[in-house]
């Protein structure tokens, strides 16, 4: 398309938009996860891994999504020099404290945690919200149907 014709485009689209008002409270924070954010992979086991040591400290953010219900927000704080199965072991007693007992059996082996879904539960998402720990890899793979 010539030049010209590329600037009229643009003139044109933005006389469309209503007008922009200055706004005096901040804008409002990022809605929390949601069901269009819900990730499409589900499955009955979900298996976290760890990788190296954490060269910084952060924390790392999982979500987990059950079948028709909000999503459960797990934080787990991370040390500079936390190792791979420190944090796997870490990471399951925290999830053993959120998760219902009677839904999920989670269990670690070295630098991995396994979360299941007992049966007659519906199958669930998992995914990583963040990871600021520097150095440190965390990788989810779905284990069951």
């Amino acid at each position: 398309m010539h030049a010209s014709v590329w600037s009229c485009l643009c003139i044109a689209l933005l006389a469309a938009l209503p007008p922009a008002f200055a706004q005096d409270a901040p804008p409002a924070a990022a809605p929390a996860a949601d069901e269009a954010s819900r990730p499409g992979d589900i499955g009955q086991r979900w298996r976290i891994e760890f990788e190296r040591s954490a060269e910084t400290a952060g924390e790392i953010v999982l979500r987990l999504w059950p079948h028709n219900q909000p999503p459960i927000e797990v934080t787990i704080p991370v040390q500079q020099g936390d190792t791979a199965n420190g944090l796997s072991r870490k990471t399951r007693e925290i999830l053993r404290d959120t998760l219902d007992k009677n839904k999920f059996a989670v269990e670690d082996a070295q630098r991995f945690v396994s979360i299941a879904a007992f049966n007659g539960e519906r199958r669930f998402a998992l995914e990583l919200a963040s990871n600021t720990a520097g150095g440190l890899g965390v990788s989810l793979d779905r284990t069951g149907r």
